[in-house]
């Protein structure tokens, strides 16, 4: 046998590493066919559509999801999910709100502590989300109590009801000028109030001024003239109310400095300047006080510009313990505004504006279009200045507490209405119906 270094021996190696080689590289040749064949096939196959067997057996797949259309408005919910952590907001750039009013001196008006409970509604009729939406110009000012306004006695010039009307209840008085409230337990309902001009006021609750009342009453304004202010409750007063009156044509319709202010059913709408074309017009301004309750109203601006209901604590006063519940607003720029003019509160800090609470509202969506440069869009629902937040009524809010209770789960979130369909106000003016159609939905505050 020959030795193992013998030629031959090296030979067969040869010829054996030869073989093997061969059969490697064909070995390495049949597996790159293979690949190749199956991964390109599948970089090269058509993507599986929705509703193809492959995506009823892989709904997961990404290419399985029917693509969202592109919106065409502003996104809406109908049922968002509840949160218990604050609604941070998008906050537009503060602008700043001249006075409409004369201030008396300031008054200290300590803050609360607690945020009140909500207070008890009767149930809207049936397809209405707030009882609001049920006051008109048949249910409120004279009208609300079928009386004929030529039953009442003409009154010309300011009259003062003084201490020595506490206790009375004076009605069926037609009066021409501004009628002061400066008595106590004092009901003046049954009435008309028609003034106009620069600076002209209709009911005026002053200082000292305690559980007085007007109601039933039609406060308007001449043709070709507007009212300063048709009711005006200054710092002072305490513990009174506005209820189930007809008020239209004022520069604002109504500013309230109060204490423990009740305004309730009232139907307010059609604010006018034609007495001073330059001033911004508010249906009713919360600018000090409180606690004050805006309950039931139903408040049409019929401006588009300003604010149903302006919430801005001005000069050295404070806002506290607002609650706005079961009112429908509608118009302006946007249905409410809430800011701080007390330069002692810089930032959303302090206590200039706390404890606010919007509860079960409807909200009409006719604000100025964005095609106006100095407005937002329709169904704009606020404004919300200085980087204060919405919460949840469960949220905890440590005091002050300078956000502002807005639900958007459960009973008490407000809705938009009164979107496609004839005004339910009574009266005869056209409605602009929008699109879309957003009635039944969650007001989202932004």
């Amino acid at each position: 046998m020959p030795p193992p270094n013998h030629p031959s021996h090296a030979r067969i190696e040869y010829r054996i590493r030869n073989a093997l080689g061969a059969l490697l590289v064909v070995l390495l040749a049949i597996l790159v066919m293979f690949a190749i064949g199956v991964f390109g096939t599948q970089q090269t196959a058509a993507q599986p559509t929705p509703g193809s067997p492959q995506c009823l057996r892989h709904p997961q797949n990404p290419h399985c999801r029917t693509p969202s259309p592109t919106p065409t408005t502003k996104p809406t919910t109908s049922a968002p999910p509840p949160s218990t952590t604050p609604i941070t907001t998008s906050i537009p750039p503060s602008t700043s709100i001249p006075p409409s009013t004369t201030i008396p001196p300031s008054t200290s008006i300590p803050p609360s502590t607690s945020i009140p409970p909500s207070t008890t509604m009767p149930p809207p009729p049936p397809g209405q989300w707030a009882p609001g939406q049920t006051q008109n110009i048949h249910n409120t000012g004279l009208a609300g109590d079928n009386i004929d306004p030529n039953s009442l006695q003409s009154l010309s010039g300011t009259i003062t009801y003084g201490t020595a009307f506490n206790g009375q209840t004076i009605s069926l008085k037609a009066y021409h000028g501004t009628v002061n409230i400066s008595g106590s337990h004092i009901t003046i309902k049954d009435c008309s109030l028609t003034y106009g001009g620069l600076n002209s006021f209709g009911f005026d609750f002053t200082q000292g001024s305690s559980f007085d009342t007007v109601q039933n009453c039609d406060i308007t304004s001449p043709a070709g003239q507007s009212m300063y202010e048709p009711v005006f409750l200054n710092p002072g007063s305490d513990n009174n109310s506005v209820i189930a009156n007809n008020i239209s044509r004022g520069e604002n319709l109504m500013t309230t400095y109060g204490t423990n202010a009740l305004i309730q059913n009232n139907y307010m709408h059609d604010v006018a300047l034609d007495s001073n074309p330059g001033d911004h017009p508010d249906a009713i301004e919360v600018y000090g006080g409180g606690p004050t309750m805006i309950l039931n109203n139903r408040i049409e601006e019929d401006n588009l510009y300003d604010a149903p209901i302006n919430v801005a604590p001005y000069n050295n006063y404070t806002v506290h313990d607002l609650t706005v519940q079961g009112n429908f607003l509608d118009d302006g720029q946007s249905n409410i505004l809430l800011d701080n003019q007390n330069p002692a509160c810089q930032g959303a800090t302090g206590s200039c504006l706390i404890n606010t609470r919007v509860l079960h509202n409807a909200f009409g969506g006719h604000q100025c279009p964005s095609s106006n440069n100095q407005c937002f869009y329709i169904y704009h629902p606020d404004l919300l200045y200085e980087n204060r937040q919405f919460i949840d009524p469960s949220t905890p809010c440590a005091q002050p507490c300078n956000n502002v209770v807005w639900p958007i789960t459960g009973p008490d979130v407000t809705l938009w209405e009164e979107n496609t369909s004839a005004s339910l106000d009574g009266s005869d003016r056209p409605q602009i119906t929008l699109t879309p159609d957003l009635d039944g939905q969650v007001v989202l505050p932004s």
